[in-house]
């Protein structure tokens, strides 16, 4: 007789991913040398003041490294694939 194992379905593992990825996200965003509150990143992207030196870091520096660490996952898990 055949063993049948627990799986988890599909689209609960593709939520789970999902809110892994936008964890990581949130934190990449948020933690650095200098840390930015939830409220510093949401002004940032509602408000643009470039005097402000969160703005600047949000813009700068935090978004530009969260994009391009996402791009290169992308691309890593579209070769993988290609690759198989």
């Amino acid at each position: 007789m055949a063993e049948h194992k627990k799986t988890i379905p599909f689209t609960g593992l593709l939520a789970l991913l999902v809110c892994l990825t936008l964890a990581a996200v949130i934190l990449g965003l948020r933690y650095g040398s200098v840390s930015l509150s939830l409220r510093q990143i949401w002004q940032g992207i509602l408000k643009t003041d470039p005097a402000a030196a969160e703005s600047q870091i949000f813009w700068i520096v935090r978004l530009p490294h969260v994009a391009g660490c996402l791009l290169a996952g992308t691309a890593l898990a579209i070769s993988g694939v290609l690759l198989q």
